[in-house]
């Protein structure tokens, strides 16, 4: 009778085991057994500007890096997006990328205005990965990724690293695409930068030096009396998704006269908004002591911004 209790005990385990062994490979995601494969084109949608010629017809100075991710389509949301694929372009005929049934997918997309010219070679930021990336073909890895795709830090032409560099960039995703049959996907882009414009009035000798924490300084030699440039925002995804969204920047104004002698007009804090201008002017009074710094802050929708005067 003892050994009955003791079999009967041991098979009530061993059948506990099994069914609580079940119920988790049921939360398991099941991978595709030999997937069909679909070709998708990838093209761009929402702030960014593609109206000078068909997508497929353009091979330009810009440049689109685009980090490709999979899990198995399934119920469960258990499981993480993983690293599928990755590639560098400056060609819109060859984004076309081949996904798998039986997976839904997220991409990210990154897109460098006449990157080709402005960043410095070899690529690097923003388009870093770990194992190198070749240019106009996908790289079908989960080892090999893009590491900066969603910030602004970038080493420009000049050699200089920096948060804010001056690139016009945009900055896109697209979440849970399932591949069908002749797909072609559109990520809506939105634009990740900000812009700056100096003005001057009464600069008649000199340079005026504009420097900020995360950016490059800015110079003005005369006669140069005006600057205008794109900035790329420090955090890109999150510009993406608040479209309000802005950063800071703490500038300085230094004038530089032809004698050698400096006159600084301090320092201000520079709002970064999301596709916006801020204008600064730079005005120099012929009475040495009104040098000082004045601020305007009025805001008004898209190119033009905010306007901070420095006197």
């Amino acid at each position: 009778m003892k050994t009955f209790r003791l079999l009967a005990t041991s098979l009530l385990v061993a059948l506990g085991m099994g069914v609580s062994s079940c119920g988790d490979d049921n939360n398991v995601p099941i991978e595709p057994q030999n997937p069909k494969e679909y070709i998708v084109s990838i093209g761009y949608a929402g702030e960014f500007d593609i109206t000078e010629a068909p997508l497929s017809k353009l091979k330009t100075n810009d440049l689109y890096g685009i980090q490709v991710y999979s899990k198995p389509n399934t119920d469960t949301e258990s499981q993480d997006y993983k690293y599928y694929a990755l590639g560098l372009f400056n060609d819109g005929a060859e984004m076309n990328i081949k996904l798998l049934d039986g997976y839904k997918y997220k991409i990210v997309a990154t897109i460098v205005k006449d990157g080709d010219s402005k960043l410095y070679k070899p690529i690097s930021d923003p388009f870093s990965a770990h194992n190198g990336i070749p240019i106009n073909k996908f790289q079908y890895t989960s080892s090999n990724y893009f590491y900066g795709l969603d910030r602004g830090l970038s080493r420009v032409s000049s050699g200089s690293v920096t948060s804010h560099p001056n690139l016009d960039r945009y900055y896109g995703e697209l979440i849970d695409y399932i591949p069908q049959e002749n797909g072609h996907v559109n990520i809506n882009m939105k634009r990740t930068s900000f812009g700056i414009k100096i003005l001057t009035n009464n600069f008649t000798q000199g340079t005026i030096i504009m420097k900020m924490n995360k950016a490059s300084q800015i110079w003005l030699q005369y006669p140069q009396s005006e600057f205008e440039d794109m900035f790329t925002l420090d955090y890109c995804s999150n510009a993406y998704y608040d479209t309000e969204y802005q950063e800071t920047e703490e500038a300085s104004i230094l004038w530089r006269k032809d004698d050698g002698v400096e006159v600084s007009f301090g320092t201000k804090s520079i709002p970064c908004k999301r596709n916006t201008q801020t204008i600064i002017t730079v005005n120099i009074s012929e009475n040495p002591n009104n040098y000082g710094m004045g601020l305007t802050i009025i805001d008004e929708p898209m190119q033009t911004g905010d306007y901070i005067t420095f006197e």
